[in-house]
Parts: structure tokens; C-alpha cells; sequence
């Protein structure tokens, strides 16, 4: 199992940025093998944040390797994403719905 983490800043207010994500949410919804997204926001660094939860470490990996900051909306910058597995023992003592 595996965890696509996403931190970027944005230069527009949250406000904006939460309705431009509900346009891309069916985009979002269908990612094949994501199990569920969470979505976060920071406002005092202006920051968003995702975790993107997969069972299947193939698909994760794909998936992270094609997520190209380039392509990402102009508003998002200092675009960070990182691969993590789970540590399913630890996350399962936790109650964590995996």
C-alpha cells in the first residue's frame, strides 16, 4: 500500500481554489486504484495539501511517476510530491480505515 503525498502553494485565495478542485473533482474521482483523497488547506501559508491513498503499489507508482508539476494549474506553485508506503501495522493500531 502506498501514500502520494502533494504540498503546493497557491497564488490565488482558498475560496478560488476550492471551486477550481470541484471542477476537476470527476477527474479526480475516477484516477485509477485511488482508494480515497484527502484534502487539506493551510491558510496561513496559503498552502494545499492531498494524500492520495493506494492498495496497489504498481498503480501508485505510475500514478506518482506521471504526476508532472508542469502540467498543473499556473495558481499552484512549489509543487512537492513524494511516494511513501504505509506502515499498515502502525496505521491499523491507529484505527486508520485502510
Amino acid at each position: 500500500m502506498k501514500i502520494i503525498h502533494g504540498r503546493f502553494k497557491v497564488t490565488i485565495p482558498r475560496e478560488q481554489y476550492e471551486k477550481e478542485a470541484m471542477e476537476h473533482l470527476n477527474q479526480m474521482t475516477e484516477t485509477p486504484g485511488l482508494i480515497w483523497k484527502i484534502w487539506a488547506f493551510n491558510d496561513n501559508e496559503n498552502e494545499a495539501f492531498g494524500l492520495y491513498y493506494f492498495r496497489d503499489d504498481a498503480i501508485a507508482q505510475l500514478i506518482y511517476d506521471n504526476m508532472d508539476p508542469k502540467t498543473w494549474p499556473k495558481f499552484a506553485h512549489d509543487i512537492e510530491l513524494r511516494i511513501y508506503d504505509i506502515q499498515e501495522e502502525l496505521c491499523k493500531a491507529c484505527k486508520v480505515p485502510l
